[in-house]
């Protein structure tokens, strides 16, 4: 029996899945959103305000300042035409999540213990004490029988 026919073909079957996987799943480098994102990063928007107001920029501003514009430019190049349409209009409403205020997600003061965890505890402690209480039982059994 020549098993090297069915180990080929089930290669060929992985291979051909992982790539329609990828191909399927795979998202692309340059998005609307990701550009937006991107041009809105606090320390870009903190220096560029800086700048817009007036206030001197120290050389590493200045450095980071041109390198960011210049990696936005080409991020903007790389934009499928399709998304350079959705990013002017989505634009507008992607701002308005900067200016929302955040909604503070609720912290509760305690922990609450629910009556699901405390079984699983209380099960989990019984298993485990009953399997110490056979282990020191059998190795006292197995000593006995040594002698």
């Amino acid at each position: 029996m020549n098993k090297s026919p069915q180990i080929l073909r089930g290669s060929l079957l992985f291979v051909f899945v992982l790539v329609l996987h990828a191909l399927v799943f795979s998202q692309d480098l340059y998005t609307a959103r990701g550009y937006w994102e991107e041009s809105n990063k606090e320390t870009y928007r903190k220096i560029k305000q800086k700048e817009k107001v007036g206030d001197p920029l120290t050389d590493n501003e200045k450095t980071y300042l041109a390198d960011f514009e210049v990696y936005l430019a080409n991020y903007f190049q790389r934009l499928s035409e399709a998304e350079k349409v959705r990013y002017e209009q989505m634009k507008p409403e992607w701002d308005r999540e900067i200016l929302s205020p955040k909604k503070p997600i609720p912290v509760k003061e305690e922990f609450e213990w629910r009556g699901r965890d405390r079984l699983v505890n209380f099960l989990y402690g019984a298993v485990y004490g009953t399997s110490l209480k056979w282990q020191r039982h059998f190795k006292i059994m197995d000593q006995a029988h040594l002698y």
